[in-house]
């Protein structure tokens, strides 16, 4: 039995290496970063003694792709542990996308979070996790009387007794659910379907909009450098082809030379953009993380996280792309 201790000084190891890599990364320090080297770090995290490896598709804020290939990341999970997937910052088309992805076909063990900034929060079991297999003390919540439902074990009783594949969704909806809240009122389920409607339109224009940006400031001379998976070449942007069907999103980021005083004076210049964290809104925004959402963080922490001085993120939204790119422009002026 490997001890706490243990444990605690192999995660600080792994997560240190992992923070290299991604620093090296984040630089664009191509020769320093390979998928041998991410692939080598998941196999041993996938050994690791922890109950959940969880991935995203692309990153915030940095708008990245997960460097190593999602659908190839089974080839090392076991069915001991949960894998979950984060498609948040992904907004595009859902139904593509979620084809691609999809939890009961693709992966061994997958819980799917989905889309919760563009309209709404969604998570699919695939049904195929053992959870028995697992045992109690990877997965104790399902694995353990459950004193609140009287003392029913949650596997046991539904895979085993009832011969149904979903005891963590119903874990969650009886348990979670109840304590944590989380439920919509019937009010919010009707906008939010109201909202499902027009999705897949308003995800392409979304995508449209922020290509036509993402090429605006890659040949502006204001602009040191521009990140949209659009843009990629490389291997980079074979992963975004392959994950990212249907448009490359609404999410860019972009270097101003002038570090944190030109990121704050292009941010109080603007006049159609909004200055607020959110992303996937109908409108457009912008935020200055060094300042702003990681600027809690030291120097040396914002870079491993993919925060530069000078680095600015929008989220394009659906008004005309001649409007977006005319505010961008003059803040751009005034910023620099």
């Amino acid at each position: 039995m490997v001890s706490k201790k243990e444990i605690q000084k192999k995660h600080t190891d792994l997560k240190n290496r992992i923070l290299e890599l991604n620093e090296s990364y984040h630089r664009h320090d191509v020769s320093e970063v390979s998928d041998e080297k991410y692939d080598s770090l998941f196999k041993e995290l996938i050994d690791f003694e922890n109950n959940n490896d969880f991935l995203d598709t692309e990153n915030s804020p940095t708008q990245r792709i997960g460097f190593s290939p999602l659908d190839e990341f089974q080839k090392y999970s076991h069915r001991k542990k949960m894998l979950s997937l984060d498609n948040a910052f992904s907004i595009n088309d859902l139904t593509d996308f979620n084809k691609r992805i999809n939890p009961k076909e693709k992966f061994n063990n997958l819980k799917f979070s989905c889309e919760p900034k563009m309209d709404g929060g969604l998570i699919l079991d695939g049904g195929n996790f053992d959870w028995g297999g697992a045992g109690a003390d990877r997965q104790p919540a399902l694995n353990t009387p459950d004193p609140c439902y009287g003392g029913v074990v949650w596997d046991e009783q539904v895979t085993n007794t009832m011969g149904l594949p979903f005891a963590y969704l119903l874990k969650l909806r009886t348990t979670l659910l109840r304590d944590l809240g989380g439920a919509m009122s019937p009010f919010s389920a009707w906008m939010f379907i109201q909202g499902l409607e027009t999705l897949p339109l308003r995800m392409r224009e979304h995508a449209k909009n922020a290509q036509a940006v993402a090429e605006f400031l890659e040949n502006n001379d204001k602009v040191q450098s521009v990140t949209y998976p659009g843009l990629f070449e490389g291997a980079e942007r074979e992963k975004a082809d392959k994950y990212m069907k249907g448009g490359y999103g609404a999410l860019i980021g972009f270097e101003l030379p002038g570090g944190k005083e030109a990121g704050s004076k292009f941010i109080d210049s603007l006049e159609l953009l909004y200055h607020v964290a959110n992303i996937g809104d109908s409108r457009s925004l912008a935020i200055h993380p060094a300042t702003t959402t990681h600027s809690q963080l030291a120097p040396e922490e914002q870079l491993s996280a993919g925060v530069t001085p000078g680095y600015v993120r929008l989220s394009i939204g659906i008004e005309h792309v001649d409007d977006i790119i005319a505010d961008i422009s003059q803040a751009l002026d005034k910023a620099s």
